[in-house]
């Protein structure tokens, strides 16, 4: 299974790819150290640069899920990251912007502008 999971994470097919990413999530929650002792993370920090919006999504929400389950911090989000999750934000799913909205809300922006900028891109996905 391992072995399956780590192919499919670098498959060419974005669909492969993107329920990879998840399931590293779920195999974290059944066996943590499995997941902490393989490349599993760093895979997953890898499909943050994917090109795919949904590959590049479910990234985010997979390691959004297994930071929130151990509590410490697992990826930083930088100022490249904020700039591919608000491209992303208005391609993915509802479930995917609920988990980018989150990774944004816990970004520092290095000035004012900058944070400005980021509120004025998600503030139409806050409304009801």
């Amino acid at each position: 299974m391992k072995t399956i999971l780590a192919i499919t994470l670098s498959c060419v097919t974005f669909k492969a790819r993107k329920i990879a990413a998840i399931c590293v999530a779920k195999l974290y929650d059944i066996n943590a150290e499995l997941v902490e002792d393989s490349d599993f993370r760093d895979a997953l920090k890898d499909l943050i640069s994917d090109n795919n919006h949904m590959v590049f999504a479910n990234a985010i929400t997979a390691l959004a899920e297994i930071q929130e389950s151990s509590g410490r911090p697992i990826f930083e989000i930088t100022s490249h990251t904020v700039s591919k999750l608000l491209t992303a934000l208005n391609k993915c799913t509802k479930w995917g912007q609920v988990f980018i909205l989150d990774a944004l809300s816990k970004y520092k922006a290095a000035d004012a502008r900058k944070a400005e900028n980021i509120v004025e891109r998600v503030t139409s996905r806050l409304k009801l």
